[in-house]
């Protein structure tokens, strides 16, 4: 060994270029490092799916680089960090951005363990964590490297059976709308699935929580081609719990996506829309936002990803589809009155309107109940042919008209 260093250091002493010498010193290491570093192990087999740069190029410039790194161990199923030298305080930034752009990478955790150097304050080991939690027991289980990789195989399947419903004629529009719904209707708000936050969650088991939602929405839009990006915060109510919902881009203009709270209510079986392509200020009067808004004054340094900041609201799904109702006047119920009847003799199985106020909402509905004749003349009434059922989703002053033909 100590011929072998004399050797080397001899080579070094020729000005041969940067590479060559850049090589000859990996492979020096290599040697002392052993078959358990992370240089030296061959990456899962995995084909990387449905990543995004967006929060890399957002990254600070002086954590790019871990940022790299960190794909490199997440890729080679390696949890032993010993090779990124940022501020210990950093180091959660660069997994949450690095989390941000890869929905696939579900088997890496937010959590992680670390030692530092008390003089430099820098990061000296770290060690990540790829697991899940059993639900059953509330404890940690660790993924096996076999495992994983027969995950995302099943991940990708389900991912492209579900965009088999995209057509190249369909506007991007149409391409999320469809999106939405299928998630909204197909996959079911457990809490009680070992993978409800991550996106396997969501297309191969149809179970999952908000983030599950997010990141399946994510790994679907990000494969077929378009911009979307995940944003965390919070609920607006009491008891308010962490929230994760998305930013997509749609003919160019960012819009705020939630499909967790439009999930069918309960006692229908088809989604709302009062999160789908919504402005900023819309969707905060839902939920705090923890993601810095990029551009915006108030815009900070995070531990959470910058998204863009969402003025325009001309694809709001009521306003877009002339479903809104701005103000309870004879000539607005009237037009409520013309859509329920057209959609009760098309067959269809419900159709729903989004009120400005819950005032008018309510005002509505008691006109409907107490035969009040400016509505009762037009109202679709139960018959022997049909039932209609009225169902209100009053935190977003949402009416539904349910048919049902048996």
């Amino acid at each position: 060994m100590l011929i072998a260093f004399v050797l080397l250091l001899g080579v070094l002493q020729y000005e041969e270029s940067a590479k060559e010498n850049s090589n000859v010193l990996k492979a020096f290491y290599a040697a002392f490092e052993g078959p358990y570093h992370v240089g030296n192990r061959e990456y899962m087999d995995v084909a990387k799916q449905a990543e995004s740069d967006q929060s890399y190029e957002a990254l600070p410039k002086r954590l790019r680089k871990a940022y790299r790194q960190l794909d490199e161990y997440v890729y080679k199923f390696y949890d032993d960090i010993d090779d990124i030298v940022i501020p210990k305080d950093d180091f959660r930034m660069v997994l949450e951005y690095y989390r941000a752009d890869h929905p696939q990478a579900f088997w890496l955790s937010s959590a992680y363990r670390y030692q530092y150097d008390e003089k430099t304050d820098n990061l000296s080991r770290a060690t990540l964590f790829f697991t899940y939690e059993d639900p059953e027991s509330k404890s940690s289980r660790s993924y096996t490297q076999r495992r994983v990789e027969e995950m995302c195989r099943e991940l990708d399947e389900a991912a492209d059976r579900i965009l088999e419903g995209i057509t190249e004629e369909m506007s991007e529009y149409e391409k999320v709308l469809y999106l939405h719904d299928y998630l909204a209707e197909n996959v079911a708000y457990d809490a009680s699935s070992p993978n409800q936050h991550d996106a396997y969650g969501a297309l191969v088991e149809k179970k999952a929580v908000c983030d599950g939602y997010a990141l399946g929405m994510q790994y679907l839009l990000l494969k077929a081609g378009m911009d979307c990006r995940i944003v965390y915060g919070d609920d607006r109510e009491d008891n308010a719990e962490h929230h994760a919902w998305n930013v997509v881009r749609v003919d160019g203009e960012y819009y705020h996506l939630d499909v967790t709270w439009d999930v069918p209510p309960a006692g229908t079986t088809q989604p709302i829309y009062a999160n789908f392509l919504v402005s900023t200020e819309e969707i905060k009067k839902r939920h705090i936002i923890f993601s810095p808004i990029s551009g915006a004054d108030d815009g900070e340094e995070s531990i959470y990803p910058p998204v863009p900041d969402c003025t325009d609201d001309s694809l709001s799904y009521y306003q877009n589809m002339g479903l809104y109702v701005s103000d309870l006047t004879d000539e607005s119920i009237a037009a409520i009155l013309l859509k329920a009847n057209a959609a009760l003799i098309s067959g269809d199985k419900q159709v729903q309107f989004q009120f400005a106020s819950q005032t008018d909402l309510q005002e509505f509905i008691r006109e409907a109940r107490e035969n009040v004749p400016r509505v009762a003349r037009g109202f679709p009434y139960s018959c022997d042919q049909y039932q209609t059922e009225i169902v209100t989703c009053v935190e977003d002053n949402i009416l539904i008209l349910q048919y049902d033909y048996s």
